[in-house]
C-alpha cells in the first residue's frame, strides 16, 4: 500500500477517514432508529427496548471508534481489538439462536456476515499480539484465506444482505436502515481489511501512530498464573460462579422470550417474525452483575478482617 498522509491517500484507504465515517454511520443510524420510532408511536421504554435490540452493535462499535481515537484508546489499542471481539462473538450466537427463532434467508445471511467478520477480525486484530504467539495461531486453517478474500466475502455477503431486506422492506424507514446497515458493514470490512494491511507490513499513518503508544496485551500464562495464585473465600468464589450461571441463563431467557424481528411497519408493535431478545438479554446479565459484585465485595470486606484479625492477634 502507498505511503499514507491525509492529503495524497484516496478516502477508502485511508484509515483516519474510514474510522471517522464508522462513527458517522452509527450516530447516523442510531439517531434514525430513536425517530423512526417516536413516530411509529412507541413508549419510552419500548423505543430503548427496541433499540437495544436492533442497535446495540452500533451502539458498542460507535463507542470503540471514538475510544481508538483518544489517547486512552490509542495506549490500550489491543484491549479495545478485544472488547470489538467479544461483540461480535456474543451477536454472531445471538444470530445463530435467531435462526431457531425464525429460519429465512435474511437470518441465514446476517449469521454468516457476523461469523465471516468475527473471524475476519480474530484473524487481524490478534495477530502479531503475544496471544497469537502463545497459542501459536499461525497453524489456524483460515489463515489460507488472504485478506482479499476476506474482504470480498464480507462485502459480498452485505450486499446480498440488503437486497433481500430490501425486498421484504415494507416501508421507506425500513429500507433506509436496511441500506446504512449495508453501509456500516461495508465500511466495517474495510477498516480491518486496512489494519491487516498494515500488520503485513504496510504503511499507514493512522495505525503507525498507535502501535508507537499502545500498551501490549499481559501474557496468557501470567494471567492463568495470577488467577490460580488468588485465595477467594467462599463469598468470592460464589458471586463469581452465579454470575458464570447467570451468563448462559441471561443468553437462554433472551432466546425463551424473543423480541419482534419483523414487523408491519418498522418498530410497529404488530410482528411476523421473532428474534433473539438482546435486551432482556443485557438487563439480566446487569442485574446479575450487580448483586455478584455486592456479594464479592462482602467477601473481599471479610478477608480484609480476617487479614487484619490475624495481623492483630500475631502482635499479641
Amino acid at each position: 500500500m502507498k505511503n499514507e498522509n491525509k492529503n495524497s491517500v484516496i478516502w477508502y484507504e485511508n484509515s483516519f477517514i474510514i474510522s471517522g465515517l464508522s462513527i458517522f454511520l452509527c450516530v447516523l443510524i442510531l439517531i434514525l432508529s430513536q425517530s423512526f420510532a417516536i413516530n411509529n408511536g412507541l413508549t419510552a421504554s419500548e423505543i430503548l427496548r427496541n433499540i437495544i435490540n436492533h442497535n446495540i452493535i452500533y451502539l458498542l462499535s460507535l463507542i470503540y471508534f471514538i475510544g481508538i481515537n483518544t489517547n486512552f484508546g490509542k495506549r490500550h489499542f489491543d484491549f479495545f481489538g478485544i472488547f470489538l471481539l467479544i461483540l461480535y462473538l456474543i451477536c454472531s450466537f445471538t444470530s445463530l439462536l435467531t435462526v431457531f427463532q425464525s429460519f429465512s434467508l435474511n437470518t441465514l445471511l446476517s449469521l454468516a456476515l457476523k461469523l465471516v467478520l468475527f473471524v475476519y477480525m480474530f484473524h487481524s486484530l490478534i495477530k502479531k499480539t503475544r496471544v497469537w504467539d502463545e497459542f501459536s495461531l499461525d497453524n489456524s486453517p483460515f489463515n489460507e484465506l488472504t485478506n482479499d478474500n476476506f474482504f470480498y466475502f464480507s462485502c459480498i455477503i452485505s450486499v446480498i444482505l440488503l437486497c433481500v431486506n430490501l425486498i421484504d422492506a415494507n416501508t421507506i424507514d425500513g429500507a433506509i436502515l436496511s441500506l446504512l446497515d449495508c453501509f456500516y458493514y461495508l465500511i466495517m470490512s474495510r477498516y480491518i481489511y486496512l489494519y491487516r494491511c498494515y500488520i503485513d507490513g504496510g504503511s499507514d499513518l493512522f495505525f503507525g501512530k498507535i502501535e508507537k503508544v499502545k500498551v501490549k496485551l499481559p501474557k496468557w500464562n501470567s494471567i492463568s498464573r495470577n488467577v490460580k495464585t488468588r485465595k477467594l473465600n467462599f463469598y468470592q468464589t460464589f458471586s463469581v460462579v452465579v454470575f458464570c450461571v447467570c451468563f448462559f441463563i441471561g443468553i437462554i431467557l433472551g432466546n425463551i422470550f424473543p423480541s419482534c424481528g419483523n414487523s408491519a411497519t418498522i418498530y410497529s408493535k404488530i410482528c411476523y417474525d421473532t428474534e433473539f431478545n438482546f435486551s432482556f438479554m443485557i438487563f439480566f446479565w446487569f442485574v446479575s452483575l450487580i448483586l455478584c459484585l455486592f456479594f464479592y465485595g462482602l467477601g473481599t470486606i471479610i478477608q480484609l478482617l480476617s487479614s487484619i484479625n490475624d495481623k492483630l492477634s500475631k502482635k499479641s
